[in-house]
């Protein structure tokens, strides 16, 4: 399993894990240890499958870039259109 590129952020007692699809989600600090370093038998199945839906795991088999190319697309759709509000003084 690999780890897709992310960012993240403490919050209190969690971490907020990001990434350039716009997808988020909170780990405890025990699962975020788990996710750094690459110990997923620690994580929960659930965990594990609500990562890879969110495009923060996935296969090594696995053709990433078709699965992620459309909501990438659709995340960064605003870069191809124009601007709509003009205020003219």
């Amino acid at each position: 399993m690999k780890v897709n590129y992310f960012s993240f952020k403490k919050h209190k007692e969690k971490y907020l894990i990001t990434n350039e699809l716009g997808y988020y989600h909170f780990l405890s600090t025990e699962d975020f240890n788990f996710f750094v370093h690459d110990q997923y038998e620690n994580m929960s199945a659930g965990l594990i499958s609500e990562l890879k839906k969110k495009f923060f795991l996935y296969e090594e088999d696995d053709v990433f870039i078709e699965r992620a190319i459309y909501p990438y697309r659709d995340n960064k759709s605003y870069l191809f259109s124009p601007t709509v509000l003009h205020i003219f003084v």
